[in-house]
């Protein structure tokens, strides 16, 4: 696969150099190429952590398409299916495990699976959740410290899409990497349009994100791409989707009060190409791959 010149200085540093990478690229500009690639190349196993369930189920399908074996383990899959998985993840039956930051709360998961595990590389997502200054702090991510210097893996890279020289700082220091070679790539897209209209109480918002969804993907069903309407309750990520398919347009919602078979359901749909749109909270779209997203 071609590689742009950045990516091939991350991997290079990464397998060849300090072994400890900091990239700081676009959204969509190809960070996860920076540890995908390694992970095949390497002997063991590719720990990756990362903060939504929708991309790691997304990177796995992309990567099993491609003849890569991969998995990830989630709170949206059973017990016993996160138990089978993480014994074929041991029996290295996968070049590339994706967990959750959540997931480190476990000891016993620590101790029975991630200390046994024949590490090529750990890689942290997102790796701005882990920053008191970053705008979206997760604080299971402040538990990376400890475990990066318990498992001292022999190669580690941070990704992010947005990190001032305040949060980058931030992220070397918790994640013990002094001495990381950093790629910046800076966060700008040209093709990224951002405007605010005020409206008048929810059913008029309504009315204007299907207009706006019928501007940029024509017709329902009409093949032009799809779109992803964002809200900031789950109530109304319903109401939204509900409004879409009263204008025939192929919609479902998405939000973390869902249960996890109802949202591999939608993920598994839009994925397949049979959601023109998603009405969503943000637990929904961080690290989608969709050439035709709109």
């Amino acid at each position: 696969m071609q590689l742009y010149d950045w990516q091939r200085e991350a991997i290079d540093a990464l397998t060849n150099g300090p072994r400890q990478v900091l990239v700081v690229a676009p959204t969509g500009g190809g960070k996860s190429m920076c540890y995908q690639q390694p992970a095949v190349d390497l002997d063991g196993v590719a720990l990756v952590i990362t903060p939504l369930v929708a991309l790691m189920a997304d990177q796995v399908a992309g990567l099993t398409a491609r003849g890569i074996p991969a998995t990830y383990l989630a709170s949206n899959l059973s017990p016993d299916e996160n138990r089978r998985r993480a014994e074929r993840a041991l029996a290295g039956e996968f070049k590339l495990l994706y967990i959750a930051p959540e997931r480190l709360s476990s000891g016993r998961f620590v101790d029975d699976v991630l200390t046994q595990l024949p590490l090529s590389l750990l890689a942290v997502d997102e790796a701005h959740c882990i920053s008191h200054w970053g705008h979206d702090f997760r604080p299971d991510y402040l538990q990376l410290g400890d475990l990066i210097q318990r498992l001292r893996p022999p190669r580690l890279l941070a990704c992010t899409a947005t990190a001032t020289p305040a949060v980058r700082r931030e992220i070397v220091e918790r994640l013990h990497m002094p001495d990381a070679h950093q790629v910046l790539r800076g966060f700008a897209r040209d093709n990224l349009e951002l405007s605010v209209e005020e409206v008048s109480g929810p059913k008029k918002k309504e009315e204007r994100i299907i207009a706006e969804v019928k501007r940029v993907l024509g017709k329902p069903g009409g093949g032009a791409g799809t779109a992803i309407a964002y809200t900031s309750q789950r109530r109304h990520a319903e109401d939204v989707a509900e409004a879409l398919r009263a204008h025939r347009w192929r919609a479902e919602h998405y939000h973390a009060g869902m249960d996890g078979p109802d949202r591999n359901a939608v993920q598994e749909r839009f994925q397949a190409g049979a959601l023109d749109v998603v009405a969503a909270t943000n637990a929904f779209g961080m690290g989608i791959d969709r050439a035709d997203m709109r």
